[in-house]
């Protein structure tokens, strides 16, 4: 898929592969992500958690957030239930 970016007044012509696009669209409908930026960040977050590099507390609020977004109440969501 070739999208039509703007970058420093110009036009800019990016190709996305449609492979990595489904990727996307399944992260977005099933944890809700809302941004490309959000889910690289949710990518490198969970690579270092396998690899164990984050600290245990570091790791539980993760892994909090996404037990969270899962359901429906990420962080963005700051609506208060009754």
């Amino acid at each position: 898929m070739n999208t039509e970016l703007k970058k420093y007044g110009k036009s800019v012509g990016v190709f996305i592969p449609d492979s990595l696009l489904d990727i996307l669209n399944i992260a977005k409908k099933r944890y809700g992500f809302q941004s490309i930026s959000g889910f690289i960040r949710f990518c490198i977050i969970l690579f270092l958690k396998n690899e164990g590099f984050l600290p245990k507390e570091i790791e539980s609020h993760t892994l909090l957030n996404l037990e969270k977004r899962k359901r429906g109440k990420g962080d963005g969501d700051s609506r208060v239930e009754k």
